[in-house]
C-alpha cells in the first residue's frame, strides 16, 4: 500500500515536572495516587530515529508535526531544540505544534526555541490552567511565575503561543482575568477547554494528589470492555481513519492514532492493544526493533484501513466510532 505520511504526532518522552492528577503516568488504587505500572518512566525516543522518521520518502516536505504530551511534556526531551532543527530541515513548507505546560526549562532555552520557530509556520499552546494562586492545584509541581517568565521570553523572540485553559471547578471564575492576561502578555490565542471528567472526578483525584505519589506501582486492574455491548452503542455512518497519519510513541510503537497509544497505558484496556496491534508481540511497529520502512509497509495498516469501512475494531469504534448523541437517546427510550 502507498502511502504518503502528512502528519506525525510525536510522544516524544515520559518524562515530565509536574504531577497532574488524570495523567496517564499515575493511576489511583485504593484512594491513593501510584505510578503507572504500564509506563516506563524517564524514558525518550532517540533523535536518530526521528531523523529516520523524518528521512523516510514517504514523509512529505509538508507534514505537520504535533508534539504532545501524553505521558510527557516535550520540553523534557533531552534533545528537543535538536529535534525542532530536524524538523525544520524536512518539514520545510509543514506546520509545528507544540504542548507544553511552560515549566520546564528557563528563559534562555525558550528564547532560543521562539528564534528557531520564529517565521516558521508553529504554534506552541501553553497548558496553564489558572492564575497564581490556581494553576498548581491540577499542574502539581509546575510554578506560576516560571511559566510566565518562559512564555513572555518565547513570545518576544517570534514565538506564537497560544494559552490553554482547562476550566475546573475551582479556576472557572477566572477564566475572563486569564484572558486580559493572556493578550497584555502577547499570546496569539486563548483557549477554554471543558475538564474531560466533569463528573467531579478532578476534584476527587485532586484531594487524593494531595497525599503525593506512591513509589511502588499501582496493582493491576482485570481488563474491561471498551463498551458495553449490553447498551448496544449506535454507530456512526461515516466511520473515518487518515492513512497519512501516524502517532509515535516515547518507546518506539508506530501507532494510527494517539488512541492505540493510550489504550497501551490503561490496564483495563490495555489487553485490547495487544488483541488487535501484536498478539504474538513480535514489536512489528517498534523502531527499536524493525526500521521504519518494514512497518509502515506491514499489511497490518492495510487490514486496519479496509476494517473501518466493513467491521471496524473495537478501539476505533469506542475513541472515533459512537454516535454518542444517538445513543443517549436509545438508552432514553430504553428506560422508559
Amino acid at each position: 500500500m502507498q502511502r504518503f505520511i502528512t502528519s506525525i504526532e510525536f510522544d516524544l518522552t515520559s518524562s515530565c515536572n509536574s504531577v497532574c492528577p488524570n495523567c496517564a503516568r499515575f493511576k489511583e488504587h485504593d484512594g491513593q495516587l501510584y505510578r503507572n505500572p504500564l509506563v516506563k518512566f524517564d524514558q525518550h525516543l532517540p533523535v536518530e530515529k526521528v531523523k529516520e522518521i523524518l528521512n523516510h520518502p514517504c514523509v512529505t516536505q509538508t507534514v505537520d508535526c504535533t508534539f504532545v504530551g501524553l505521558m510527557g511534556d516535550a520540553l523534557a526531551h533531552p534533545h528537543f531544540l535538536e529535534i525542532i532543527d530536524i524538523v525544520k530541515t524536512k518539514a520545510k513548507s509543514g506546520h509545528i505544534c507544540i504542548h507544553s505546560n511552560g515549566g520546564l526549562r528557563n528563559v534562555e532555552y525558550w528564547n532560543q526555541l521562539g528564534k528557531k520557530l520564529a517565521g516558521f509556520h508553529h504554534v506552541c499552546f501553553f497548558s496553564i490552567d489558572g492564575l497564581e494562586d490556581t494553576n498548581h492545584i491540577y499542574r502539581r509541581g509546575v510554578k506560576w511565575d516560571k511559566v510566565i517568565e518562559n512564555a513572555k521570553s518565547f513570545i518576544d523572540a517570534g514565538g506564537n503561543a497560544v494559552w490553554k485553559f482547562i476550566k475546573f471547578p475551582w479556576n472557572k471564575h477566572q477564566v475572563k482575568k486569564a484572558k486580559i492576561r493572556a493578550e497584555k502578555l502577547g499570546f496569539a490565542d486563548f483557549e477554554v477547554r471543558p475538564d474531560r471528567d466533569p463528573e467531579g472526578a478532578s476534584l476527587h483525584l485532586q484531594e487524593i494528589a494531595k497525599n503525593g505519589v506512591k513509589k511502588s506501582p499501582a496493582p493491576n486492574q482485570p481488563t474491561q470492555p471498551l463498551y458495553r455491548p449490553d447498551k448496544i452503542p449506535v454507530l456512526k455512518q461515516n466511520l473515518e481513519c487518515s492513512p497519512n497519519h501516524i502517532n509515535i510513541n516515547y518507546a518506539g510503537q508506530v501507532n494510527p492514532c494517539c488512541w492505540f497509544n493510550s489504550i497501551k497505558t490503561e490496564d483495563r484496556w490495555s489487553d485490547h492493544y495487544t488483541t488487535y496491534v501484536d498478539k504474538e508481540n513480535t514489536q512489528w511497529n517498534n523502531i527499536h526493533f524493525n526500521d521504519f520502512v518494514s512497518i509502515i509497509n506491514n499489511t497490518w495498516w492495510k487490514d486496519l484501513y479496509a476494517s473501518i469501512r466493513s467491521a471496524p475494531i473495537q478501539p476505533c469504534i469506542f475513541a472515533c466510532g459512537l454516535d454518542k448523541e444517538k445513543s443517549k437517546k436509545l438508552l432514553r427510550k430504553k428506560s422508559k
